[in-house]
């Protein structure tokens, strides 16, 4: 059986697909000017998922969640909460670049 795709332009007019929009750019994946953008416009400005509430059933359970150059500790505390901190300590071993 084939499958035919068929694209349709917008209601603005504007077609879906034009050769600019067809082409993946390279640059966009592997320079570094691209990946600070993306952290900026992106990932620092979205809910992100970390983990399950299940992966730390008991009071002192925690995992390591980490996203670009940031690394968030989540943990559930003596009160039975989940909690989450930035993996950041500045009199112990600073171990982010900032």
């Amino acid at each position: 059986m084939t499958q035919t795709t068929t694209e349709e332009s917008f209601a603005s007019g504007v077609p879906a697909r034009t050769a600019v929009r067809a082409a993946l750019d390279k640059h966009a994946y592997i320079t570094p000017a691209a990946a600070a953008a993306e952290w900026d416009g992106l990932w620092t400005r979205c809910w992100l998922f970390a983990g399950l509430e299940a992966d730390i059933p008991d009071e002192g359970d925690y995992f390591v969640y980490a996203i670009g150059r940031e690394s968030i500790v989540v943990l559930r505390d003596d009160l039975d909460q989940v909690r989450a901190f930035y993996n950041f300590c500045q009199h112990r071993g600073d171990r982010s670049n900032r």
